[in-house]
């Protein structure tokens, strides 16, 4: 099994693909709005323990996480860092220990539409990933269920397993560094 990641603690992406059976098994997105009760560290704290949890549920039995490589748009930073932060730990610290691949961005976009010129026609991608996603009911009523604006996350985490699935060559295996 592998599990495909749109990292960031305000919008997390994640789709989990059958490489044996190729198809998904499972889709989902989550949006974690502000709290604006709480101090900024506090409610960032508090995204990354509910994206930790559902991390803890969607990477089991999964042997190849694959989690989109970090780029930062203007005031991303931080969210994206912390959301690629916890996919890598909480992955790393599973009792079964499945390997952890990056992919940058722009790599698997290609991969999707290789024709594409230097900004990718989200529509297109949509509709190329959704219609191999709607391969399994389950999930075609869990893409379909997501409010659009989430949508695009679950599908940019499919197109992320799929690169784990069918170009992992691409990917960069993420090492763990020994301690002296």
């Amino acid at each position: 099994m592998i599990l495909g990641v749109d990292t960031g603690n305000r919008t997390f992406g994640w789709a989990r693909f059958d490489h044996e059976k190729r198809r998904f098994d499972g889709i989902g997105a989550i949006e974690l709005p502000n709290d604006k009760a709480l101090q900024k560290t506090d409610d960032q704290a508090d995204r990354v323990i509910t994206i930790g949890g559902l991390l803890v549920d969607v990477v089991r039995d999964c042997d190849i996480v694959v989690v989109e490589r970090m780029s930062f748009p203007p005031g991303g930073q931080v969210p994206i860092a912390l959301g690629f932060a916890v996919t890598v730990g909480v992955a790393r610290a599973a009792s079964h220990r499945p390997a952890v691949y990056t992919v940058k961005p722009q790599t698997w976009q290609r991969a999707v539409l290789p024709n594409s010129g230097k900004k990718v026609d989200y529509e297109e991608l949509e509709l190329l990933v959704g219609e191999y996603v709607r391969r399994d009911q389950a999930s075609a009523i869990a893409l379909d269920s997501l409010a659009p604006a989430l949508r695009n996350h679950a599908l940019d985490a499919a197109a992320i397993a799929m690169m784990g699935a069918f170009r992992l060559n691409e990917c960069r295996l993420v090492k763990e560094r020994v301690l002296a």
